[in-house]
């Protein structure tokens, strides 16, 4: 295998691995959550959810990452999930999401 198919090979496993966490916690919170994307603004990286809340409105949610998806890791995502299942979240928020040192 070539050095550029090993690349494009760890960038597409990088990208399922991103994929199926957002999937994931969107199954995992249900009909509650109605949007959650990575989101790139300038050299800046987001996670963008929009959750229903307890009245039937919308919470629209962002959290910036302190870089690109790629530096996300498994406890990361699921520190995320755990904070959108208990509502610890705050309504606009743009607070930095707290990503695993290491």
């Amino acid at each position: 295998m070539m050095k550029d198919q090993r690349i494009n090979k760890k960038a597409a496993l990088s990208v399922n691995f991103h994929k199926s966490w957002l999937n994931k916690i969107r199954n995992q919170l249900g009909s509650k959550c109605t949007y959650i994307s990575h989101v790139q603004k300038g050299n800046e990286y987001f996670i963008k959810i929009n959750m229903t809340n307890a009245s039937g409105g919308k919470d629209r949610i962002t959290y910036k990452l302190s870089g690109a998806p790629n530096t996300l890791t498994s406890k990361d995502y699921q520190s995320l999930l755990t904070m959108l299942k208990k509502g610890e979240y705050d309504k606009g928020s743009t607070e930095p999401l707290p990503v695993t040192e290491g």
